[in-house]
């Protein structure tokens, strides 16, 4: 679920990728990466981490630039997939 408080324009980028999402596996998709969203890789690799309940995005690996504040928030490549889960699970049940 995408956390209360997240600002409209947030809520915007990350329905702008949900076509950028492929899942590749349970529990992994791959999110094409946009440069006029920021990006600076052409893809990032999400995670859901079934252990610790989240979801991790390839987006706050160390090495990469502004993972520290990325870690710390949910970042709109995460965003899209949930996003994604929703509008397929919903797809499933009729």
């Amino acid at each position: 679920m995408i956390k209360k408080g997240k600002s409209l324009s947030f809520i915007k980028r990350c329905r702008k990728r949900l076509r950028d999402v492929v899942k590749v596996k349970e529990n992994m998709w791959i999110v094409k990466g946009r440069p006029s969203l920021g990006d600076w890789y052409s893809a990032y690799i999400v995670v859901y981490i079934e252990e610790k309940k989240r979801y991790m995005c390839s987006c706050q690996s160390p090495e990469r630039a502004f993972s520290g504040k990325r870690r710390k928030e949910l970042c709109s490549h995460v965003g899209a997939v949930i996003l994604y889960n929703m509008v397929h699970r919903n797809e499933h049940a009729y």
